[in-house]
């Protein structure tokens, strides 16, 4: 989920993140949109937009990002989100989500469950 200002960068297209075997583009599943705007935030081009869109990683990615986490320190997995418009903005999650998300695929893994 990203929340912006700027109407320019309305509509996420893309991402463009590290995989395993290079970079990646990957097409953006639009989840939901809104904005709120009062009217002087019409008038000023300034209505807050929120999107949340989603996009695949393939196993290999993941265990990548993962392996960057260091307990004690943030390190971050960064990725550019760009519109329909060409505007990109950068971004990142913890590699602490990656190295949680990876213990919780191999502990069901472990036990047998797909």
């Amino acid at each position: 989920t990203d929340t912006y200002i700027d109407f320019s960068f309305r509509h996420l297209a893309k991402a463009t993140y590290p995989g395993a075997s290079g970079s990646h583009t990957a097409t953006l599943q639009g989840l939901s949109q809104n904005s709120i705007c009062n009217l002087r935030d019409l008038f000023e081009r300034k209505c807050t937009h929120t999107e949340t869109v989603a996009f695949d990683l393939d196993l290999a990615t993941v265990r990548q990002a993962a392996a960057a986490y260091r307990p004690g320190e943030r390190t971050t997995w960064p990725f550019q989100i760009t519109a329909k418009s060409g505007h990109e903005r950068s971004l990142s999650l913890s590699s602490a989500e990656f190295r949680a998300l990876v213990d919780a695929l191999d502990g069901l893994a472990a036990t047998g469950r797909p």
